[in-house]
């Protein structure tokens, strides 16, 4: 093994204009060796040497000058030079290296050394004297025993162009190499962890790893700026490259790396201009961003099989990229990924949810493009270079419809596989060819729909396609008059979807899912009598730690539900026959049975976020499907205490909206609203329950069944205006309605309870009218309800106005200031206070007081007086009310002439 140098000048004669000799920039002299070029020098008036290691062998040393007068040179080679000066060290002790270099025959100092071998244990005192031989060219550690090369072993040794280590080495330190002049480097099979900016910056031309090769980790900038490193084959093992860790390899051209890769950081292979092509591992989920930016020579790229994310800047200026596979569960491509390539074909998966702008803009040989069957809209955070180092904006860009192909100047077919028009933010086609040119390809069962879009009816030519197996409805799709998805597809109703079915003709599905959540359920409204499907299941979307309210839509066997994201996860079921005899605590138990059952209500709770699926079998599917009234069987459970007499919880059949207004039935139900319940009247109030959602209710004793007219359902939910007078539940005119509301002043929860006067209902608690109060169990929201003298505590109390006056309790969540206001007030209400003294009319104001928290109801502090007698219409809260007497415009009065007064809320005439 032998160092070659060489020294070349430049002759100044030669260069017209200049005295000087400094051609910088404008004048190159090639040097190859066996073909291979190794450098390019500028001409400079010094001597320059160029040193080099090399293997035994035949080699063959080209100089080529840049100008284009072959008679003439401006550079020359001087002189070829091979050295062989090398001092062999065996080490018998650790730390002595030094030492033994000294006692070498013509070495005065450690700059003295130029090639070393080392044999045995090597410590830190070994390292630190092999960093002051400054003037090192080669280094064989092949029989050394270390376990490292330490951080900035050889940094900044300019001369050092040759290392050889040793098996049994586990890592290789930051900057380690970093200012060395190497050029070939085999990694032994023992090293785990190559560390940052290991290699940056070096002349690395050939980076090889041994055969059984145990790395793991490549981190961030290892191998930066390697220009000369022209092909890199990845060992197998290994799982991690760090943020640009082969960027700026700029003659780089051929990367290939084993399945075990998992996590490939930003930039990794940026900037590598000359890259032809590269391959992936397939356990690779996601690209990140720049991955292999500005590759203008890439015309090859295998993308992972369990791709499922590419970030922005992927691909950016890809010139030579003409085609391109996606796999299939693909699922995200960010904005300006493939922006200024050469694609020709874009066919995105079906499943690809995220669409960045700008992802494949500038394509101006892109001709053909297939979509996928939903975009999402929304925004995500981008990628960034500031201050040397990478990081992401904090501002964000979308994805959607939206400058996402922008001028692609060719572009003669587009392909929507979207079963409904998608909504259009910003145009995805702009500064790209004429619309009225293009032609759009739409699904058979929707052309009518792309043509009467705002949007989509601007294409040329929208003609039916070819239907696909799969679709995502995401916004409303009516398949009525007989109108069908052809052959047997999949179909996901997904995330406030909306799919109307009717007609007679059959519809049949592979797989069918219903995707629900609190905030936009997807919705089924079916007609007709033959919608069926090979499989179908129903899926909610949770957060973690919550409990849910809800009602499945069928039948489904407790042992075949999934969660996702490893989630535990448990369902309680309300026991009525509990609360009959030992009132309402302790009545929610664990679901004990094999089955949950449809329009049956239960709470479930989950740890993690995810999404709990409850698939359907053939009776669960005619649940599902159903197009009938649906009835619900109530039970009875007698009680000695009216209030906790059979109650039935129960839900939402439908997987849709349903109206109560035209449920067959007329007592209250009572709702989990997200922190508190609440209690409506079907006589009184207007209610849409979402798909899933369950309520309460008490069971009167000539009721047997509530029944679920099917002309309830509906798409929205949004109260629709009735036609007709509900026959299912009447009120009584007379009767006059009053919503009290208690609001905590911090944190703005809230609680509601009701009174209805009505001189045709009874004093005691009936299950009709009445509505037993439900305690919220979240802690932070204040309560608030009425009582009566047998203890009962009421959502909604519904009485004669008798002697007008109400007993009202709230429970306080913590000491502070609380408000009680009236939402609804068909007559005249005051507030009594007895702990400050105040009546205040609360009809026309509010009433804010100091309270102190306790774990028990407040029962004695105020009353609600509904006094029609006293005509007053206004008392000033800060007069002294009881014992005075006032007139019947609510001054305080002596009462000394004769008239109408009130004294205590007492008639009196005099």
């Amino acid at each position: 093994t032998s160092n070659f140098s060489f020294d070349y000048a430049f002759n100044p004669d030669r260069y017209v204009g200049s005295n000087t000799g400094n051609i910088s920039g404008y004048h190159y002299m090639f040097v190859y060796l066996n073909g291979i070029l190794l450098n390019s020098y500028n001409g400079a008036e010094t001597y320059n040497t160029y040193n080099l290691t090399l293997e035994p062998g035949e080699y063959t040393v080209e100089i080529k000058d840049s100008t284009w007068r072959s008679e003439d040179y401006y550079l020359r080679l001087k002189n070829i030079k091979l050295n062989n000066n090398w001092i062999n060290v065996e080490l018998a002790t650790p730390g002595t290296l030094g030492y033994e270099v000294l006692y070498s025959p013509g070495i005065d100092v450690l700059a003295d050394v130029e090639f070393l071998k080392v044999k045995g244990t090597m410590n830190d005192q070994d390292w630190t004297d092999i960093k002051n031989m400054v003037n090192l060219k080669a280094l064989d550690l092949s029989e050394a025993i270390i376990t490292t090369v330490p951080n900035d072993a050889f940094r900044g040794k300019s001369l050092l162009s040759s290392v050889i280590l040793p098996e049994g080495l586990e890592s290789i330190g930051t900057y380690s190499f970093y200012g060395t002049t190497i050029r070939r480097i085999n990694i032994p099979s023992t090293v785990t962890i190559i560390k940052e900016r290991a290699f940056q910056s070096t002349p690395l031309m050939y980076l090889t790893f041994a055969e059984g090769s145990q790395l793991k980790t490549i981190e961030q900038y290892a191998f930066q700026q390697c220009r000369l490193l022209q092909e890199v084959a990845l060992p197998a093992q290994l799982e991690t490259i760090g943020m640009a860790a082969f960027e700026y390899c700029e003659t780089m051209k051929h990367v290939t790396m084993g399945d075990a890769v998992t996590y490939i950081e930003g930039y990794g292979f940026g900037s590598n201009y000359l890259l032809e092509d590269i391959r992936f591992s397939d356990a690779l989920e996601e690209i990140r961003p720049s991955l292999c930016a500005e590759s203008r020579a890439l015309t090859q790229v295998h993308l992972p099989a369990n791709l499922k994310r590419i970030d922005g800047y992927a691909f950016y200026n890809s010139k030579s990229l003409k085609e391109i596979e996606f796999p299939s569960l693909l699922t995200e491509i960010h904005m300006e990924a493939f922006r200024y390539s050469a694609l020709e074909k874009v066919e995105l998966p079906i499943n690809l949810q995220i669409l960045g702008q700008e992802a494949f803009s500038d394509n101006s040989n892109l001709k053909e493009i297939v979509m996928p069957s939903f975009i999402e809209s929304g925004n995500y955070t981008r990628p960034y270079w500031r201050g040397g180092s990478y990081g992401w904006w904090s501002d964000s860009q979308p994805s959607g419809y939206r400058n996402n192909f922008n001028r692609c100047v060719n572009i003669e077919k587009v392909t929507m596989r979207a079963a409904t028009p998608p909504t259009v933010p910003a145009d995805p086609f702009t500064n790209s060819r004429d619309k009225s040119v293009i032609t759009l390809v739409v699904p058979s069962f929707a052309v009518v729909n792309y043509k009467l879009d705002t949007y989509w009816k601007a294409f040329g030519s929208i003609v039916e396609g070819d239907d696909v197996d799969y679709w995502k409805i995401t916004s409303p799709l009516m398949l009525t008059n007989n109108r069908r998805m052809q052959g047997t597809p999949d179909v996901d109703l997904y995330y406030n979807g909306q799919l109307t079915v009717g007609g007679s003709a059959p519809m049949t599905m592979d797989k069918f899912n219903m995707f629900f959540s609190e905030d936009n359920p997807g919705r089924l409204l079916n007609t007709c009598d033959a919608v069926t499907a090979n499989e179908a299941a129903t899926k909610f979307s949770v957060v973690a730690n919550r409990w849910y309210f809800i009602t499945p839509v069928h039948d489904v066997n407790v042992a075949d539900i999934n969660v996702s994201n490893d989630a535990s996860y448990v369902f309680r079921y309300y026991d009525a026959e509990n609360r009959a005899v030992k009132g309402a605590t302790g009545s929610w138990k664990n679901v004990d049975t094999s089955v949950l059952k449809g329009g049956q209500g239960y709470i479930f709770h989950c740890n993690k976020e995810c999404i709990i699926t409850f698939p359907a079998d053939a009776a669960g599917q005619a649940q599902l499907f159903t197009t009938a009234d649906v009835t619900w069987n109530l039970t009875t459970n007698e009680s000695t205490t009216a209030a906790n007499r059979s109650w039935n919880y129960v839900g939402n059949p439908y997987p849709c909206y349903y109206d109560i207004f035209y449920m067959d039935f007329t007592a209250p139900i009572t709702i989990w609203n997200g922190s508190t319940y609440k209690a409506y009247s079907i006589a009184d109030d207007d209610l849409v329950l979402r798909p899933m959602q369950s309520f309460f209710v008490q069971k009167p004793d000539a009721v047997d069944k509530i029944v679920f007219k099917k002309e309830g359902r509906q798409l929205l939910s949004t109260v629709a205006a009735h036609t007709t007078g509900n026959s299912y539940a009447t009120g009584e005119k007379a009767r006059k309605i009053f919503n009290i509301q208690i609001i905590d002043n911090e944190t703005e929860a809230s609680d509601e309870t009701r009174v209805v006067l009505n001189n045709n209902a009874n004093m005691g608690y009936e299950l009709e009218c009445d509505a037993s109060k439900f305690m919220s169990f979240d802690a932070s929201v204040p309560q608030i309800f009425t009582t009566d003298g047998d203890g009962n505590a009421y959502a909604i109390n519904e009485r004669p106005t008798l002697n007008g006056m109400v007993p009202l309790a709230f429970y306080a969540t913590k000491d502070g200031k609380y408000t009680i206001n009236v939402l609804r007030a068909d007559g005249k209400v005051k507030l009594q206070d007895s702990v400050e003294g105040k009546t205040v009319d609360i009809t026309s104001g509010t009433y804010t007081f100091d309270a102190e928290a306790s774990n028990e109801a407040n029962t004695s502090r105020f009353t609600l007086v509904f006094n029609e007698a006293t005509g007053i219409n206004d008392v000033n809260e800060n007069d002294n009310v009881n014992g005075n007497t006032f007139d019947l415009m609510g001054r305080m009065t002596d009462a000394t002439q004769p008239g109408i007064y009130i004294k205590d809320n007492v008639k009196i005439v005099k």
